[in-house]
């Protein structure tokens, strides 16, 4: 869990401190000679005619990294994960002081709806409009605006309402249920070995890994999917040790398709 908080600090740092010559652009990052692309960045790219082979090849390490890890770079390398964090704690100590907040939960399937919405407005504007929903993307624009030019733009409201929807929607809900980069990081994670494993001789029915995972994941029953981010808070809760990260069958994109009776 530390190397986790660590890599997530790091990514908050380079935000900021990042020398010019390492940005690419708002999605990439250069290392030498080396360009790396998000791979929603290619898609969007991709819908509106513009990919070329050097974004393709700059895009395709990632995809192979989330095919193989699955959806690893939400829990671990997204800009937006500690401020999602944060507003479960703000949303469960508004309700500990007595406020009542609504609970909506769009489905497994929203997601996919919004990366579908993002990609048609793309395709139809010809403008990659998920430089404008995705919270890596904005987060970047807005450091690099605050670090050269001293203020803040429209993205800032943007990410201001994610973080407010979290607060008062449901925990994690935008990151779950609205994130088109999520959604993409689910479709390509669907082939990934690398997942959370239950052994059943130890697990007593405590439900504590299920009320840790911050995207509704379910691992006392199995119910996992493809939405996993392999961040580990399961693992380091389970008292009794029976959870465990190694390699596994690929999780389908729903967890109701595993639910058992």
């Amino acid at each position: 869990m530390r190397i986790r908080h660590l890599t997530l600090t790091l990514v908050w740092v380079s935000l900021f401190f990042l020398p010019a010559g390492a940005l690419g652009g708002l999605w990439t990052l250069k290392l030498g000679p080396v360009e790396f692309m998000d791979p929603l960045a290619a898609a969007s790219l991709a819908v509106a005619g513009a990919l070329t082979w050097t974004a393709l090849l700059a895009a395709l390490p990632l995809v192979v990294l989330v095919m193989l890890l699955g959806r690893f770079f939400c829990g671990w390398l997204c800009p937006y994960r500690p401020l999602f964090g944060l507003a479960r704690v703000l949303r469960a100590s508004l309700i500990a002081r007595g406020l009542r907040l609504a609970r909506l939960e769009l489905g497994p399937k929203s997601a996919f709806v919004s990366l579908g919405l993002v990609l048609l407005l793309t395709l139809a504007s010809g403008v990659p409009l998920a430089v404008y929903t995705y919270p890596p993307a904005i987060m970047m624009r807005e450091a690099q605006q605050l670090t050269l030019y001293g203020g803040l733009g429209l993205g800032f409201g943007a990410v201001l309402l994610f973080f407010v929807y979290d607060v008062l929607a449901a925990p994690s809900s935008f990151c779950k249920d609205l994130c088109p980069g999520g959604a993409l990081f689910r479709l390509f994670g669907r082939t990934s070995p690398v997942q959370v494993k239950r052994d059943a001789s130890a697990c007593v029915p405590c439900r504590i890994c299920d009320e840790v995972c911050p995207l509704g994941q379910a691992p006392m029953t199995d119910r996992l999917s493809s939405g996993c981010e392999r961040c580990g808070l399961c693992v380091a809760a389970c008292p009794k040790d029976a959870l465990r990260i190694g390699l596994g069958r690929p999780r389908p994109l729903s967890p109701r398709a595993e639910e058992r009776p």
